[in-house]
């Protein structure tokens, strides 16, 4: 139920914030491992994702190594395919294009990965949920 699904959110979100505070007892090494498996979860993938927009900056100071921030990004993205999600990695792109260095690659490749989705979806959805239906 929603209280579940409102219970579920505040978990994320403390300890996605727990995961860039030093004093949390969350290691660094294990700080990028626990966004990675929040953000492969239906429930944290958004959250983590807006989180990574709005706290950027934080991230960057955070993780020592660019790589870390990029696995992060890859693996939450992973699922991405509408041309929103799209627009929203490609707008994550611009804001710190400055800042991406090493890991502006890896950006670059989830943004093809999201946008490869979308053509997926939009060739096949219809008919794989039509097969779902009428096979149940």
């Amino acid at each position: 139920g929603k209280s579940v699904d409102l219970g579920g959110r505040r978990i994320i979100k403390k300890k996605k914030e727990m995961s860039l505070d030093p004093n949390s007892g969350i290691r660094r090494n294990d700080a990028s491992s626990v966004f990675i498996n929040v953000g492969s979860n239906p429930v944290g993938r958004d959250l983590t994702f807006n989180f990574i927009q709005t706290r950027w900056s934080e991230m960057v100071a955070f993780f020592p190594s660019l790589y870390d921030l990029a696995r992060i990004v890859d693996s939450v993205s992973e699922g991405f395919n509408t041309p929103t999600e799209v627009q929203e990695l490609k707008q994550l792109q611009a804001d710190h294009a400055d800042e991406l260095g090493t890991a502006a690659r890896a950006l670059d490749q989830s943004i093809e990965r999201a946008e490869s989705n979308v053509e997926w979806m939009s060739l096949h959805y219809q008919e794989v949920l039509d097969w779902i239906q009428q096979n149940p």
